[in-house]
């Protein structure tokens, strides 16, 4: 398997984070609102296809904030 430079570790991090969370709260989410039933696998891909995108840029733009607020609370 070809393996991923380590400058790029950064973005698999934040595309695999946000990828699991999405995938979680949007199974949720589309769970309560509409129940489990019919429909509902489809219904749930479509919500996590709409929201990772956000959640992907999301996590980008927030890593730096969220590093410095570790940091000050760590050291």
């Amino acid at each position: 398997m070809p393996r991923v430079p380590e400058r790029f570790g950064p973005v698999l991090l934040a595309l695999f984070q946000s990828g699991m969370m999405v995938l979680l709260v949007s199974g949720v989410v589309t769970a309560i609102n509409r129940g489990v039933g019919t429909g509902y696998f489809a219904a749930w891909m479509r919500a996590f296809l709409m929201a990772w995108p956000v959640a992907f840029t999301g996590a980008l733009i927030s890593r730096p904030i969220a590093v410095r607020l570790v940091a000050r609370l760590t050291s």
